[in-house]
């Protein structure tokens, strides 16, 4: 039996990023922005979906699946965090267009499949789950989530370096603006 504290724990991650997410859409649905950060939140809904139902699923085919959905969402976040920041800034750095070019056009297919045929067919190129006392949990990683972790970082180092640079050229608010983003995303990561 998982703890209630966990499940508490990721329902309320689930509640939470639907409801900021549905709030900030509804409020201005045009802005491009807004429609990022709407992506941004519908993967992190994803994950925590994903999430909760794996520590509520006891069958392993039900598990596969929350797994499934589970690492949709991470395949998602990974080009939308940098995207949401780029989309921030404002920022037009050749560089960060090409990375969310390989990241939408080749990592997102590729691994969105590899994660399929783990949901599938029981495969292990993201991830190897086992049943154990507290549930199923991830023992190990296979090559797609390996990948994962590089283009996770990737996406990481590039979110970082274009707000490094917005920060650098922004004054006044805008600069408070970003300094209050960079300090949400450091307790975010924690």
């Amino acid at each position: 039996m998982p703890s209630p504290v966990l499940l508490v724990v990721q329902a309320f991650a689930l509640v939470s990023y639907l409801g900021v997410g549905a709030l900030v859409l509804a409020r201005a649905p045009r802005g491009p922005l807004t429609r990022a950060f709407a992506w941004l939140t519908g993967a992190l809904v994803l994950h925590a979906a994903g999430s909760l139902l794996r520590t509520l699923t006891v069958a392993e085919s039900g598990v596969r699946g929350a797994t499934f959905l589970l690492q949709v969402g991470l395949h998602l976040l990974i080009p939308l965090l940098l995207y949401f920041t780029y989309q921030l800034v404002g920022a037009r750095f050749r560089i960060v267009r090409a990375y969310l070019v390989f990241l939408w056009g080749v990592y997102l297919p590729l691994s969105v499949l590899a994660s399929l045929s783990d949901f599938a067919w029981g495969t292990r190129w993201v991830v190897a789950l086992e049943s154990g006392p507290d549930g199923w949990v991830p023992v190990a990683y296979g090559p797609g989530g390996v990948a994962d972790i590089i283009f996770f970082g990737g996406s990481v180092a590039g979110t970082l370096a274009v707000l490094v640079a917005a920060w650098r050229r922004a004054r006044g608010l805008t600069r408070v603006q970003l300094e209050w983003f960079g300090m949400a995303l450091g307790i975010g990561a924690i």
